[in-house]
């Protein structure tokens, strides 16, 4: 991740062909790294996965000369995307829509601060201003001062970062095995015994 990481990286997306999708989402996202870079020249931003909109986002950083600032990652896999969130400063989730995304746990997991669109599955998983920071969908101007403002206070980064990871902790493959377990239990009114297989 050394090639991409610089100071003031921010993450967003992720390793899902839908992230970079959508005219009106491309132009927020243009919007935001104009505003931010317009005020810290040395932001650089990282998109983790791919889209119909891709070339059109190359094409416009070449124009705006802002190609240094902006790098492509393209599609990788969940195994690699840890080492990406642990190269960036904080990670941005700007979705319309969202089941619980495995960004927001992963992310807080890495103990990087994560700046989500106030969806209903983000209001699941961040305590704004606790965890992490929700912005209004939508809102370029909101999203890139709170960007500059977590980029400007590391000690914010850190400490929202550790709440996010200890916010998530109990959310491992066990835990959710152990939890599927006692509902079902509770389930069959616990008459009934499950042996852990």
């Amino acid at each position: 991740m050394q090639e991409i990481a610089g100071r003031g990286s921010v993450q967003a997306g992720h390793a899902n062909t839908r992230r970079l999708s959508g005219h009106a989402a491309a132009a927020a996202g243009r919007r935001v790294a104009e505003l931010v870079l317009a005020r810290d020249p040395g932001v650089m931003f990282v998109l983790v996965g791919t889209g119909a909109l891709r070339d059109e986002l190359v094409t416009w950083c070449r124009e705006r000369g802002v190609a240094d600032n902006v790098r492509f990652v393209g599609w990788t896999s969940h195994q690699r995307m840890p080492a990406f969130y642990n190269s960036a400063d904080l990670v941005v989730m700007t979705s319309e829509a969202e089941g619980v995304s495995r960004v927001y746990i992963e992310a807080l997991a890495c103990e990087r601060p994560l700046l989500a669109s106030d969806i209903p599955a983000a209001r699941e998983v961040i305590d704004d201003g606790g965890n992490g920071f929700l912005f209004p969908l939508g809102d370029h101007r909101v999203l890139a001062e709170r960007i500059l403002a977590l980029l400007g206070d590391a000690a914010l980064r850190g400490e929202v970062g550790r709440r996010g990871r200890a916010s998530v902790a109990h959310r491992s493959l066990d835990g959710a095995a152990s939890a599927y377990l006692r509902e079902l239990q509770a389930f069959l009114g616990g008459s009934q015994q499950i042996r852990n297989a």
